[in-house]
């Protein structure tokens, strides 16, 4: 707010400066240069001056608004010295987690008919398991995502009106990520915006922006790169807090002075201990001479990012953890007044609980995999100095049919979302155990879902198709490596030249979710309808089959699967519905040269199988059984046991040791056998003594070792 205030009192004070800025970016464009695509003009020094610069609005919150309009396209081009750009890329190759800043010398970000400026910001990569380098070994250059810090490298000696450099008075810095693994480039956007569009405050927003890099050499001259299209979304930190305590943001927040964390996998809210708290450090390791050599990077599951002294910090969020897991478990029917008293009382006095399930909703319909109740991964969370705790919601591009555990996300059931884990998360557990706040929770699932919300499929459709309109001109850079891989890693660039309808090509090989093309395999489709299979609101009904403690195993991918959920008419049959969708993996296999199931387990070496479907109080379900209602089945597990086949004598394909098998519990052993041979003799069955007439029909409940017992061939 001050920053424009000085300029409109003082430009000359500021002209010569920000001339410096000007020209470096109005000189470097070739609008001829088919590389940055249409319309990377910059207007002329002159033509700077003559508009108001760094233009703000009323509010932070309207400020934001417009830089995060998904509708309208904005524009960065960020300028460096080549010295500068190598550093980064030094730094990258000395560690790739760095948290190092390097200067970008110019910044130039247009939008809402506008201009804003900035001069020394900072700049470097980021990203967890898709960070990568953003030049490769042969000098393309690379999709890589990025963090821009406007007021990294303020000083105590600047002027007084440069203290705060924020983008329209509003945003200390910005998140730049490529799409990564979406050729329909909507769904990190989308996601985003969902939240924001049913009044879920505290999600960060986001929009489109092109991004052009442009490298001065040592010579004058430039390089300009255009990065294609970017998500640019809102940085989590104490400027993202400050906004959401003002009324204009719809937000309750009382300060931006909490605790903030920024929580990544492992964390469960359940195991922790104090090696996984702490705060991320990026530490340069010099020699003698002051040259960089390496650098040493710290993290943490539970990563402090801001507020007050660490350590008082921490013992605050080891303290709601505590008191989380000491709440009572109300789940099976127990549904005693005074624990489900127990229960809300920590969800209103120490949380934002209604807030909470809202996110949640939007959360589990966006088919959010890669999240807390599933993954233990990718939230924030920030105690306020009211004292109550904020579910941040974060990172949103493995969504809309995309998923990392072969499930599919678009009929997976909504009220137990957590299934495909192991199901202990007691955060969101916990407040689903109660009744009153289950029931709330099915309505945003409804609400946000519905024919009249943000997410009606026709709609959605026609909204990503506006968005391609819009960017379509801009994502292809013929300077690009679009087919790059960080060697020694499985990190690559993960960018399509050109827009597609279809998810990443690892992110679900049984389904193939469309997100701007019409019929039944549209994503907001078949999520609309499950959902209202799930709340009873649908004449179709759903019968979902989960493993339990197991998983279904398919035998072309490596994914373990928690659930498969199919859609029948009452009154069908479970064979029917089984048949109906192809589907046979109601019965277990098992494959002893590679130990690979198609329904079942492994636990400390030991092997289980299912031994049938059955209902949610135990009972056995047969094929035959039919159903009227949306019905889910589980399983009840019997071990394999290990046989030891001696051959007591014989040979089995050339060989006279002894086979080693896998055999499930109460099944025949010669279902799982074999018959070896030996000269002059017929074999005649397996025995639990080498010459003993006991022979082993149907197995024990334990590891044995059979003999092959033989008798003359003219007798037998």
């Amino acid at each position: 707010m001050e920053k424009v205030k000085i300029m409109k009192k003082s430009l000359l004070k500021f002209l010569l400066p920000m001339t410096i800025v000007l020209t470096l970016l109005s000189c470097t464009i070739n609008e001829d240069d088919e590389d940055v695509g249409t319309e990377v003009d910059l207007p002329n020094e002159l033509h700077m001056f003559e508009q108001e610069m760094n233009p703000e609005y009323d509010s932070r919150t309207k400020a934001l608004d417009v830089i995060f309009n998904p509708d309208e396209l904005g524009k960065i081009i960020l300028v460096f010295d080549r010295s500068e750009w190598n550093k980064h890329l030094d730094y990258c190759d000395l560690e790739l987690h760095h948290e190092e800043n390097v200067v970008a010398k110019g910044f130039y970000f247009a939008k809402d008919n506008k201009e804003w400026f900035f001069k020394d910001i900072g700049f470097r990569i980021r990203g967890n398991t898709s960070r990568i380098r953003p030049q490769d070994f042969i000098g393309k250059y690379v999709p890589a995502h990025f963090a821009l810090d406007f007021e990294e490298w303020l000083t105590k000696e600047d002027d007084a009106d440069k203290k705060e450099k924020k983008l329209a008075g509003a945003a200390k810095g910005l998140i730049l990520k490529r799409f990564k693994d979406d050729p329909t480039y909507s769904r990190e956007i989308y996601g985003y915006n969902m939240f924001r569009q049913n009044g879920i405050w505290i999600a960060p927003r986001a929009a489109y922006t092109r991004l052009i890099i442009q490298i001065q050499e040592a010579d004058g001259s430039y390089e300009t790169i255009n990065y294609g299209v970017y998500a640019m979304i809102e940085e989590v930190k104490k400027q993202f807090l400050k906004e959401r305590t003002t009324p204009e943001s719809g937000g309750n927040l009382t300060s931006n002075k909490g605790n903030l964390w920024k929580l990544s996998w492992p964390s469960d809210f359940k195991n922790i201990d104090a090696n996984s708290i702490g705060e991320e450090s990026s530490k340069k390791i010099t020699d003698t001479n002051g040259n960089v050599t390496g650098i040493k990077v710290q993290s943490f599951p539970y990563d402090f990012k801001s507020g007050g002294l660490f350590e008082e910090a921490k013992t605050q969020l080891i303290d709601f953890i505590n008191e989380l897991n000491a709440l009572p478990n109300c789940k099976d029917g127990n549904n005693d007044e005074a624990d489900i008293a127990t229960i809300k009382d920590f969800y209103t006095n120490k949380m934002d609980g209604d807030l909470f399930l809202r996110t949640y909703a939007v959360n589990v319909i966006l088919g959010m995999w890669d999240d807390y109740w599933i993954n233990n991964n990718n939230f924030y969370f920030y105690f306020d100095t009211n004292g109550k705790a904020y579910f941040i919601p974060y990172d949103y591009d493995n969504v809309l049919g995309v998923n990392g555990i072969g499930i599919d996300s678009a009929k997976h059931n909504p009220l137990e979302w957590g299934s495909l884990s192991d199901g202990n998360r007691p955060l969101i557990q916990k407040i689903l155990q109660v009744p009153e706040y289950m029931e709330a929770y099915k309505s945003y699932l409804d609400k946000f879902s519905n024919e009249d919300s943000y997410f009606d499929d026709d709609e959605s459709i026609t909204r990503i198709k506006k968005w391609h309109e819009m960017i379509k001109p801009y994502i292809y850079g013929n300077k690009l490596n679009y087919d790059f891989e960080q060697p020694n890693t499985d990190r690559y660039c993960g960018v399509y030249k050109e827009i597609a309808d279809f998810p990443a090509d690892w992110g679900n090989p049984y389904k193939e979710y469309k997100l701007y093309t019409s019929g039944n395999m549209n994503y907001f489709t078949v999520r609309q309808n499950t959902i209202k299979q799930y709340l009873n609101k649908s004449s179709e009904l759903i019968l979902t089959l989960n493993a339990g403690d197991g998983y279904f195993y398919q035998s072309q991918s490596n994914y373990q699967i928690k659930s498969y959920a199919f859609t029948f008419k009452k009154g069908d049959s479970l064979q029917k519905i089984l048949d109906a969708n192809g589907f046979n993996g109601w019965t277990y296999w098992y494959n002893n040269d590679d130990k690979s199931f198609l329904f079942g387990y492994e636990e400390n070496g030991i092997f289980y199988y299912p031994d049938w479907f059955c209902d949610e109080e135990g009972n056995w379900v047969d094929e035959y059984q039919t159903f009227t209602t949306s019905t889910v089945l589980g399983s009840i597990y019997r071990r394999f046991y290990n046989v030891t086949f001696d051959l007591n004598g014989g040979t089995y394909q050339g060989s006279t040791n002894s086979v080693k098998k896998l055999v499930p519990e109460v099944y025949y052993l010669k279902n799982f056998a074999f018959t070896p041979t030996i000269e002059g003799k017929a074999f005649w069955g397996w025995t639990l003594t080498p010459d003993g007439d006991d022979y082993v029909s149907r197995m024990p409940s334990e590891d044995i070792t059979v003999y092959a017992k033989w008798e003359e061939a003219d007798e037998f």
